[in-house]
């Protein structure tokens, strides 16, 4: 039976690579790393900070838990959206950090405004719009409701 994969991330390689990435993009763009699913595997906690160093100031996670962890290990000092999942009770606190996230039902967004209304914190909401996957998001039609 074969063993498992392993794959080796070399710090210095990452930083070539992101730093050829910003340098081709330029700097009126916000360069977002997706460190989702624990940095696929590599550990939030070890490939943040190396990404943090070159001056990247975005992160994107899948889920709450993961933006709590990234949160930590910078410091609050950095941006930070989930794409996914929030929990119901990480709502608020997701608000309270100025987290980014994704709506893509009118309920998110009824409990997001409501948290405005209780607290006076505003959400970082981006809309999710159906493109023609039919997976999730607003459907074009929809978009007046809000």
């Amino acid at each position: 039976m074969p063993g498992a994969s392993v794959i080796e991330i070399k710090a210095k390689m990452l930083e070539k690579n992101i730093h050829f990435l910003k340098k081709l993009i330029g700097e009126d763009v916000i360069f977002s790393s997706v460190v989702k699913g624990n940095a696929y595997g590599h550990g939030i906690e070890v490939v943040v900070p190396v990404i943090r160093k070159c001056g990247i100031d975005h992160f994107s996670v899948f889920s709450s838990e993961e933006a709590r962890r990234v949160y930590r290990v910078i410091n609050g000092d950095a941006s930070i959206m989930i794409m996914g999942y929030i929990a119901e009770t990480d709502l608020k606190w997701v608000i309270d950090h100025n987290i980014e996230f994704f709506v893509s039902d009118m309920e998110r967004v009824k409990k997001a405004l409501a948290l405005w209304v209780e607290t006076g914190q505003k959400a970082n909401i981006h809309i999710e719009v159906e493109t023609g996957m039919n997976r999730t998001g607003f459907r074009p039609k929809d978009l007046n409701e809000l």
